[in-house]
């Protein structure tokens, strides 16, 4: 099972849907170089607009027909330059094979886009492994390496003077040894040195055969394996050391929740929100953020400053609720879902907020499992509560979390200090005058 956590994933989702021609009004297009060796990229889409590099035989090319030229876009989106319809081709050539490389230095830089001064997007160490698509003027490579395309120094590679593979329709580097381990299931890396993107690869063990699996290794780097398919996996994994890197999410303060995005961006998807002591495995790192897989499973970024490396000496205690009355949810297991009743008065520890519903939707865990389940179905079990302040004017406290059906209890005046004893993102559940109710969360001030 793939999971993906960066525009990679998008991107490849757009490949997917593209037409495979490239005729007149066509808005997309996908298709292989072809020729029979590389073929120039052009600055416009013009008769003797200057040539920025060449892309070899069989690399895979989509973006927007302009006429008798193709607009070449790059995985995120970047522009690379202008290729001639003619000099492409609707299938892959048979012979589709690339030149592999082989990293020179010490962390080398995979840029996002065909310049030095765009983002990287992960560091490779040396003896790390990938293939050439294309070369360009600007002094740079256009490879694949570590399940991930981008654009490398020259002077940091070296050819080895093999190539890849063709297995399945797949292009893979050259087989070094088969080893065939115990396989429980793992998250692959896209580099050797910790730093990068993430594609939240997982190796699922479904793949595996009673319990083993035959692992296609290209190449050890460091502490890694560098797979055929480019990706790298923990040497400790094999031969039974490894022990992932594990952290805990470390709020400034107890009521705060910790963010988890789609990109490592400030302005990147917000997936779910996590309190204190979630525990977490860290993937990568990138520009002071982290690729993490929660505790429930679930993957994306989050801010490097606010997780702790190790496990936690006393685990913080993580906010309860209780069940109002009987609830039913699901939990998968196995590839299949399943269906779990909550009794009335049943408690459960929340370690978050899924911010993929409409309404309130709380994470859960219950029993090991981890559930999602509506915050309207649930009050709070007790323990520490947060002050917080009124803003913006009086403000409703109702007897249920909605505004439809519910029932105003007391208005609260502006600047009233209230005790919340649960905060949800929309609603939060208060104690005012010995009086429980429900305030939206948006009129409190959390000083």
């Amino acid at each position: 099972m793939k999971k993906y956590g960066s525009l990679l994933m998008i991107w490849m989702l757009a490949v997917c849907m593209l037409p495979f021609t490239a005729q007149a009004g066509d808005p997309y297009w996908r298709g292989y170089v072809g020729g029979t060796d590389s073929v120039p990229v052009y600055a416009a889409a013009k008769k003797g607009a200057r040539e920025i590099g060449r892309l070899h035989l069989g690399t895979e090319v989509y973006g927007n027909a302009r006429g008798s030229y193709v607009e070449v876009m790059l995985p995120y989106e970047e522009r690379l330059g202008y290729m001639r319809v003619a000099d492409l081709q609707e299938i892959p050539p048979e012979t589709k094979r690339f030149s592999v490389f082989a990293v020179t230095g010490d962390e080398v830089p995979l840029y996002q886009d065909n310049s030095e001064k765009s983002r990287v997007i992960a560091r490779h160490a040396a003896g790390s492994l990938g293939y050439v698509m294309g070369e360009m003027s600007s002094g740079l490579a256009y490879v694949a390496i570590g399940e991930m395309r981008g654009f490398v120094p020259l002077h940091s590679i070296r050819k080895t003077g093999q190539e890849t593979q063709a297995v399945q329709y797949m292009v893979e580097l050259p087989l070094l040894e088969e080893k065939t381990i115990s396989f429980t299931g793992q998250y692959l890396m896209n580099s050797a040195t910790g730093y990068g993107l993430s594609s939240f690869f997982y190796m699922s063990p479904y793949e595996a055969k009673d319990g083993m699996a035959t692992l296609r290794i290209a190449a050890y780097v460091g502490a890694y394996a560098q797979l055929t398919t480019g990706a790298f996996l923990p040497v400790g994994y094999i031969d039974g050391s490894y022990q992932p890197q594990m952290a805990y999410v470390s709020n400034p303060q107890p009521y705060e929740r910790l963010n988890l995005r789609w990109e490592p961006s400030k302005d990147g998807h917000l997936l779910a929100k996590f309190y204190t002591g979630v525990p977490v495995q860290v993937l990568s790192r990138i520009d002071g953020w982290a690729a993490v897989v929660m505790a429930d499973n679930r993957t994306g970024y989050v801010l490097e400053e606010f997780l702790r490396l190790g496990a936690a000496e006393k685990a913080p205690s993580l906010p309860q609720l209780r069940a109002k009355r009987g609830v039913d949810t699901y939990y998968d297991s196995q590839g299949e879902r399943h269906t779990l009743h909550l009794k009335k008065g049943e408690i459960v520890d929340v370690l978050g907020m899924d911010l993929g519903y409409s309404r309130d939707t709380c994470i859960v865990r219950y029993q090991g499992l981890y559930l999602p389940v509506p915050l309207a179905d649930f009050e709070s079990a007790g323990g520490d509560y947060w002050p917080a302040r009124v803003s913006g004017g009086s403000l409703n406290m109702r007897d249920t979390p909605d505004t439809a059906s519910s029932q105003v209890v007391a208005k609260i005046p502006e600047r009233t200090e209230i005790s919340v004893l649960f905060r949800g993102e929309q609603w939060s559940e208060v104690l005012h005058k010995g009086t429980r109710g429900w305030v939206m969360t948006r009129y409190l001030r959390f000083d």
